[in-house]
């Protein structure tokens, strides 16, 4: 009871000291002041305020945003990966192509008439068909296969 009664007896003495200072300005100084005051922490409050909303705003809006675009470029390259993984089944699938490179490569070096005119009806159904491959696509500027050396 006597802690309340030191803290009632404390404030009032703040407030009477208070109020003495200010009686010592005058009114239109005190109003001016008060005013300014109220006015200056209004303005802080709502500029603090509303920039932290911003930001947070751009944050999250940029997060969103390069998350997006991660994801589509990651579906772009999927997408074209597997355009051009067809592309490769599609050349070794094509038994004409394993058939003229199998005979090539069984060829020897040094070849008489008859093997160097397969050879070379051979390699122009290769490079012909390498060559097909890379029409229309602007991306793709050197072709190469690779065999077992088996074949």
């Amino acid at each position: 009871m006597k802690f309340i009664h030191m803290i009632r007896t404390a404030k009032q003495k703040w407030n009477s000291l208070v109020t003495k200072q200010l009686r010592k300005v005058g009114i239109f100084k005190r109003l001016n002041i008060s005013f300014l005051v109220l006015l200056l922490i209004s303005a802080l409050f709502l500029t603090f305020f509303s920039f932290f909303q911003y930001s947070r705003e751009i944050n999250l809006n940029l997060t969103r945003y390069t998350s997006m675009l991660v994801q589509n470029t990651r579906l772009k390259i999927q997408d074209t990966m597997e355009e051009y993984e067809n592309m490769a089944l599609n050349f070794y699938n094509d038994s004409r192509i394993i058939r003229a490179i199998s005979e090539n490569s069984t060829l020897p070096e040094t070849r008489s008439p008859g093997q160097e005119q397969l050879f070379q009806t051979n390699t122009f159904l290769i490079e012909n068909r390498l060559y097909s491959l890379r029409q229309n696509k602007k991306h793709i500027v050197n072709i190469q296969f690779v065999t077992p050396s088996l074949l």
